[in-house]
């Protein structure tokens, strides 16, 4: 999938995946570079960060895996990753599984890199709407928090579509 793809790229990732939850677990369902689950393979949910984030809904950021109590050792060695980032994907309203980017070098993803990745969750969770669903418009919106919004995104999109520049 583009995004992610582009979830790699932008933030200088090695591997980036998606898993969505499903009857038979959290499983991974598309991915990108090294350090990434195999497609099909079960994600844990069971601890770590996943789990946290699954169950918090909020993203998270975590620069040395080799020193860090909510990430298992073994997987350290296993697959050599050092730095994790991994955010929600929300399908209506509810927590359908994340995106997470994966690196072999320690300290590697900022704050900055958290909100291009919450974006491009958030893409994925409206483009995984079935094809009966339509977006309901409001008319009662706020169309300054909107603005607001847009406008608090602006730094994350330069940093993003900068790196894409950058290939």
């Amino acid at each position: 999938s583009k995004i992610v793809e582009r979830a790699r790229v932008s933030t200088g990732a090695s591997g980036s995946a998606i898993a969505f939850r499903g009857e038979h677990g959290t499983v991974c369902q598309v991915r990108s570079g090294e350090g990434a689950p195999e497609l099909g393979a079960p994600v844990d949910t069971t601890s770590g960060l996943t789990k946290q984030c699954l169950d918090s809904g909020t993203s998270l950021l975590c620069n040395d895996i080799a020193n860090d109590s909510r990430v298992d050792p073994e997987i350290v060695h296993a697959v050599g990753i050092r730095s994790v980032a991994v955010v929600p994907i929300y399908k209506e309203g509810e927590i359908s599984g994340i995106l997470e980017v994966f690196s072999r070098t320690a300290g590697k993803f900022t704050g900055e890199h958290l909100k291009v990745l919450e974006q491009l969750a958030s893409s994925v969770g409206s483009a995984s709407r079935t094809p009966r669903e339509k977006p309901v418009s409001d008319p009662n919106r706020n169309v300054h928090a909107d603005i607001t919004l847009l406008l608090e995104s602006e730094p994350a999109y330069r940093v993003f579509f900068r790196n894409l520049i950058d290939l």
